[in-house]
C-alpha cells in the first residue's frame, strides 16, 4: 500500500524531467508553439513578431508552480519578474530597472504582485529552528532576503490569534508592495489613478488567486 500523498508509481504530470535531453526540451517547445497555434493562429505572426505591448507586469516568486500563466493569458500580455519571495531590492539594477522599462518605456498599467502559499523563504522565516540551522553560505546572497521576512514575522509575533505561514505570505506581499510605491515615478502614476497596484496570493493548493488590501 502507498503511504504517501503522491505515489511513486503514479505517472507525474510534467511535460519534462531531470533526464530529459535537449531533443526533448526542443519536441515539448515544438508542441506548445503548435497548440498556441492552434488556439490563436495568428498571435506569432500579427502580434508577438512585431513586438510586445503588455498591461501589465507580473512580479512573483521564483517558485516553479506559478507564474503569470495563472491568468491564463497569451504571450505577449504580461511582463514577468520573479524573485525568490518575491522580494524587491530597490537597489538591485535587474528589479529597478524592470520597473522603469515596464512603467515608463511599455506603458504597463498594472502591477500584480503576487505571492503563495508554501513559500518557501516563508516557511523558513516562519520556524525559528528551521531559520537558524541556515547554512552559513546564504549571508551574502540569499540570507537578508529571508532577514526581510523575517523581520515580517517579528512584527506579528504578539498577534492574536498568531500569524500563521499563509498570513506571513500576505503579509510579506504588503511589504512588497509598500516599497513599489517608495519609486518616485510608480508613485506619481499611482496617485494619478494612470497604475494599479495588485496585491495577490497563489494558492499552490488549488490553483487560485485571492486578492490582498493593503
Amino acid at each position: 500500500m502507498c503511504t504517501s500523498s503522491v505515489c511513486n508509481h503514479t505517472p507525474k504530470p510534467f511535460a519534462l524531467h531531470k533526464s530529459s535531453s535537449v531533443e526533448e526540451y526542443l519536441e515539448k517547445n515544438k508542441q506548445w508553439s503548435q497548440s498556441i497555434t492552434n488556439e490563436t493562429p495568428n498571435l506569432f505572426s500579427d502580434y508577438n513578431s512585431k513586438g510586445q505591448q503588455p498591461h501589465t507586469l507580473f512580479i512573483g516568486c521564483g517558485d516553479s508552480r506559478y507564474n503569470e500563466s495563472i491568468f491564463n493569458v497569451k504571450p505577449g500580455e504580461i511582463f514577468g519578474l520573479q524573485t525568490v519571495g518575491n522580494n524587491l531590492n530597490l537597489n538591485d539594477e535587474t528589479i529597478i530597472s524592470t520597473l522603469e522599462f515596464t512603467v515608463l518605456v511599455l506603458g504597463i498599467e498594472k502591477i500584480a504582485i503576487v505571492g503563495h502559499t508554501d513559500c518557501g523563504a516563508v516557511n523558513a522565516c516562519f520556524d525559528d529552528s528551521v531559520y537558524e540551522t541556515l547554512p552559513k553560505n546564504l549571508k551574502n546572497y540569499l540570507k537578508p532576503v529571508y532577514e526581510n521576512i523575517k523581520k515580517i514575522k517579528d512584527v506579528h509575533k504578539d498577534d492574536i490569534p498568531p500569524i500563521d505561514k499563509k498570513q506571513l505570505s500576505l503579509e510579506n506581499v504588503k511589504e512588497q508592495a509598500k516599497k513599489l510605491l517608495s519609486v518616485d515615478f510608480i508613485k506619481e502614476k499611482f496617485e494619478n489613478n494612470t497604475l494599479q497596484i495588485l496585491p495577490m496570493i497563489y494558492n499552490v493548493e488549488n490553483g487560485l488567486v485571492e486578492t490582498i488590501d493593503l
